[in-house]
């Protein structure tokens, strides 16, 4: 009898490249099962967008401008240091609710002074986060956020 005694080496060769093929199957398939991997429906306005707020904390910081909020019993007041007077102004203030978004809510104030006044009902008890936004002439600023107790 003549027994031939065989090399273990390539059953062990194609059984790792059947192994490997099988692990790549089940990334393939879980990657495309699972999300679409777009955040947005348009990155490039969004960036524009972030751009622009990025832009408008930095030269509120060069400036020096520095905001005030104060609450009054028909509405609140903001108030802009460091600003010049008599420059027309239009500020961009939103109050947001986070508890409950569907109270969010924003207004456009013109004033050619250093403060803007808010005629509106008082603020339902919580907290607020308020954001504010400032253009004058061809400037823009952006505030930081500041929370806000109703």
């Amino acid at each position: 009898m003549n027994s031939k005694t065989y090399s273990p080496w390539p059953y062990a060769i194609v059984s790792s490249f059947v192994i490997l093929i099988l692990f790549d199957i089940y990334f393939v398939r879980s990657a495309l099962t699972t999300a679409t991997g777009t955040v947005v429906d348009n990155p490039y306005e969004e960036s524009l967008v972030y751009d622009q707020i990025v832009k408008g904390k930095k030269a509120a910081s060069a400036a020096g401008l520095t905001m005030k909020f104060e609450s009054l019993r028909s509405g609140f007041r903001i108030e802009i240091n460091g600003l010049p007077e008599n420059n027309t102004r239009t500020m961009k203030i939103v109050l947001m609710r986070p508890a409950d978004p569907s109270l969010d809510r924003t207004f456009l104030v013109n004033s050619q002074s250093k403060i803007f006044e808010v005629k509106t009902e008082l603020l339902q008890n919580g907290l607020w986060i308020l954001q504010a936004d400032l253009k004058s002439q061809q400037e823009f600023f952006r505030f930081e956020s500041q929370e806000v107790v109703g």
